[in-house]
């Protein structure tokens, strides 16, 4: 029931800006993200900012955090899109430089999510990561 309402909620939105319509499929990913695979309630805590959870998830499963769906988009990615920059810190402190450069199937990287989204915060964090040169990145 819970997600057939986000789902709607979406469809709304998709129908009355359809200059957006890209936007709208990578925030049906997201929440798709959320609840389509092994990985979906590490992903649904990020959406509710339930940090404790989502960390214990992390532990349990020897993940570093590092989460994804099938869509290719991943814990970081949502994270950022959401504007978790508590979460994106913790799983940039420990996910590799490979998961942290990722894209999804839309050829978006984690940057890309945090700007799309207007999370300046977190764009400015990424850009500032020491062990990740964002200029030589496809």
């Amino acid at each position: 029931m819970k997600i057939r309402f986000i789902f709607a909620i979406l469809t709304v939105f998709t129908i009355n800006s359809n200059s957006n319509a890209m936007m709208t499929q990578e925030i049906t990913a997201f929440s798709e993200a959320a609840y389509t695979n092994n990985n979906s309630r590490a992903m649904q805590c990020i959406i509710e900012g339930n940090i404790n959870e989502f960390l214990e998830i992390a532990e349990r499963t020897n993940s570093r955090g590092e989460f994804e769906n099938a869509s290719g988009i991943t814990s970081l990615m949502l994270a950022a899109a959401e504007g978790r920059i508590d979460i994106v810190r913790l799983i940039c402190n420990s996910a590799s430089r490979d998961f942290i450069l990722q894209e999804d199937s839309f050829g978006k990287n984690v940057i890309d999510h945090a700007a799309n989204k207007g999370h300046q915060e977190i764009v400015e964090f990424l850009i500032d990561l020491p062990t990740i040169n964002w200029n030589i990145v496809g």
